[in-house]
C-alpha cells in the first residue's frame, strides 16, 4: 500500500523546519507545506472529492502547485497536471479523454476555462470578474486554517496516481496512467547520488514547468523525497537563472537543451560563474537529444558539466543517464536507471545484437500502467511489461544507449513535444482551413522549429487565419512560420 503523497508526509516528519519551497519572497517550510496540504485536502474530501475522481491541475511552479498537487493525492483522487497556456480547443480535447471532476486553475487560466463545458472550477490568485460564474469557488474562501492534519487515503501501489496527457506513438491525444509505485520510484530513482543525488541539505532550481513529467519527477517529488529545497521559477529568465544559481547556492539543475543555448548566449561575470562551480553538480540535460557541438561548447565556455538523461511521459519519465560517475561517451543519453532494462527490437519485435538500430524498449518500475480507456492504443505500445518508445537507438557493448531517430510522429521545440497530427487536426477545426501540412526545421536554439503549410477557403483573408491560430493554438506548437497555398 503506498500514496504518492507519503514523500512529503515522510520529510515533514523527518526535517520539519527545513525550507520546502521557496517562490519570489514567499518561504514554506515542510511542516508548513504538508499543513497547507491537508488544509486543502480536508476542503477537497468535504467537497466530495476523493478516491475515482480526476482533478485537473493548471498552475505555474510556484508554491500553490505543491500544496494541490500533494493535497489532491492525500485524498486518494488523481492528479491531472496540465500546461496552463493551453486555449480552449485543446482543453476539450483532454476533458474529452479524462473528463474532470474538478478543476484547480491559477486566475488567468479561467480565460480559457470559462469557454469549455466543464462544472467545477477552483480558482486560486482570483480576479473578481470570476466571481460571477457560478462554476467558480474561490480557493481563498473555502479553506479552513484550524484542519491541517488530514490522514492520507491508502492506495495499492499500481493505483493510478498522476494522468500525464501525451500523443503517444501516433499522434493521438491520450493521458497516460504513472501509478503511485511509478512516480515514488522514478523519483527515488532520479535522486540517486549519481544522477541529482539529493539530500536534505541541497538545493533545487525549478526552472522545468512542474506540469511536465521531467520537472514534476526531478524537481518536485525527487527533492521532496530527500527533503531538499526548490527554488521555483515560474518562467525561464536566462539572467535570473544565473543569478539564482549563484545567490541561492544551487546544487541540482535540470534543462532542456534550448535552456543551455540561451544561457550560453547571456553574459554572466566570471566571479559569479566562479561561485556557482562550487556548488553546482553536473548540470541534468533531457526532454530532448543534446546536440553534441552545444554541449561541447557550452562545457568549453561556462566550465561547467552537463550529463543527458533520456525519457518519455509514459516511464514516469527518466529511463536513462549518464551517471556521474561513470565516462560520459559523446552523443550517449547514458545507461538504463535502477531497477529497468533497455532492448532494441527490429520491426518484427525480434532482438537485434548491440550497434543495431532498431526501436528502444524499456521495462522496468518506471513504465506506465496503460493509457486511461484506450485498451488499443495501450496493447499498441505494452507488451509483456515492454514500453515502445518511438525511438530509434542502439546500444554499445558498454551498455550506453544511442538515440538514432524516431519512429514516432512528433517533434521537439524547447523540449515540448508537438504531435504533428494532433496540431492538423486542431488547425482544421477553423471551417475556412481546407487543407493543412505541419513539418518541421533544425534550429539552432529550439531544436525543431513547427511551421505549416495551409490552403484557405477563397476570399479568406490570411491574417484572419493568422489571428485566430494565435488565439486557439498554444504558444508552444503554434507555427512559426504559416506558408498559405492555393
Amino acid at each position: 500500500m503506498l500514496n504518492l503523497a507519503s514523500i512529503l508526509t515522510d520529510s515533514a516528519r523527518r526535517y520539519p523546519n527545513n525550507i520546502a519551497i521557496v517562490s519570489g519572497k514567499q518561504t514554506c517550510t515542510y511542516q508548513e507545506l504538508e499543513e497547507r496540504a491537508g488544509m486543502f485536502a480536508n476542503s477537497l474530501h468535504e467537497s466530495g472529492i476523493g478516491k475515482g475522481s480526476h482533478v485537473y491541475l493548471f498552475a505555474p511552479n510556484t508554491i500553490e502547485f505543491a500544496v494541490y498537487y500533494f493535497g489532491v493525492l492525500k485524498t486518494g483522487a488523481v492528479i491531472v497536471p496540465c500546461n496552463p497556456t493551453l486555449k480552449v480547443l485543446d482543453l476539450e480535447d483532454h476533458f474529452n479523454v479524462v473528463p474532470p471532476d474538478l478543476i484547480i486553475a491559477a486566475a488567468p487560466v479561467y480565460a480559457e476555462l470559462k469557454k469549455t463545458r466543464c462544472e467545477r472550477i477552483w480558482l486560486f490568485d482570483a480576479a473578481k470578474a470570476a466571481i460571477e460564474d457560478k462554476r467558480v469557488t474561490l480557493i481563498d474562501h473555502i479553506i479552513d486554517k484550524d484542519k491541517k492534519y488530514f490522514r492520507n487515503v491508502t492506495k495499492a501501489a499500481n493505483e493510478t496516481a498522476v494522468m500525464i496527457f501525451t500523443g503517444g506513438i501516433d499522434g493521438d491525444t491520450k493521458a497516460a496512467e504513472l501509478s503511485h509505485a511509478n512516480m515514488v520510484l522514478n523519483a527515488f530513482a532520479s535522486g540517486h547520488r549519481h544522477i541529482a543525488g539529493y539530500t536534505e541539505k541541497h538545493t533545487t532550481l525549478a526552472v522545468l514547468p512542474l506540469f511536465h513529467a521531467f520537472g514534476q519527477t526531478v524537481h518536485l517529488n525527487a527533492g521532496i523525497l530527500a527533503g531538499s529545497r526548490i527554488i521555483m521559477m515560474p518562467r525561464f529568465e536566462p539572467k535570473l537563472t544565473w543569478r539564482l544559481l549563484d545567490e541561492e547556492k544551487v546544487n541540482v539543475f535540470c534543462v532542456v537543451p534550448t535552456m543551455l543555448g540561451v544561457l550560453l548566449a547571456t553574459e554572466i561575470d566570471p566571479e559569479q560563474m566562479i561561485r556557482i562551480k562550487k556548488n553546482l553538480k553536473p548540470i541534468i540535460s533531457g526532454g530532448s537529444k543534446l546536440d553534441e557541438k552545444l554541449k561541447s561548447t557550452f562545457e568549453k565556455t561556462t566550465g561547467l558539466e552537463v550529463r543527458e538523461g533520456y525519457g518519455l511521459t509514459e516511464a514516469s519519465p527518466v529511463s536513462s543517464y549518464s551517471f556521474n560517475n561513470l565516462p560520459d561517451k559523446p552523443g550517449s543519453i547514458g545507461q538504463p536507471l535502477w531497477n529497468i532494462d533497455a532492448k532494441i527490437l527490429d520491426d518484427q519485435g525480434n532482438e537485434l545484437d548491440h550497434h543495431e538500430i532498431g526501436e528502444l524498449t524499456i521495462r522496468g518500475h518506471n513504465v506506465m500502467k496503460g493509457y486511461y480507456n484506450d485498451p488499443d492504443a495501450t496493447d499498441k505500445v505494452l507488451k509483456d511489461g515492454w514500453l515502445r518508445t518511438g525511438d530509434l537507438a542502439y546500444i554499445d557493448d558498454d551498455g550506453y544507449i544511442f538515440l538514432t531517430g524516431r519512429k514516432k510522429d512528433l517533434f521537439i521545440r524547447s523540449g515540448f513535444n508537438v504531435y504533428p497530427k494532433n496540431l492538423t487536426n486542431l488547425l482544421l477545426q477553423n471551417n475556412n482551413i481546407l487543407e493543412v501540412e505541419v513539418n518541421s526545421l533544425p534550429d539552432p536554439v529550439k531544436g525543431e522549429e513547427v511551421l505549416a503549410r495551409i490552403r484557405a477557403k477563397n476570399g479568406i483573408v490570411e491574417s484572419e487565419i493568422e489571428q485566430w491560430i494565435r488565439g486557439n493554438v498554444a504558444a508552444y506548437k503554434r507555427p512559426k512560420s504559416i506558408k498559405f497555398i492555393h
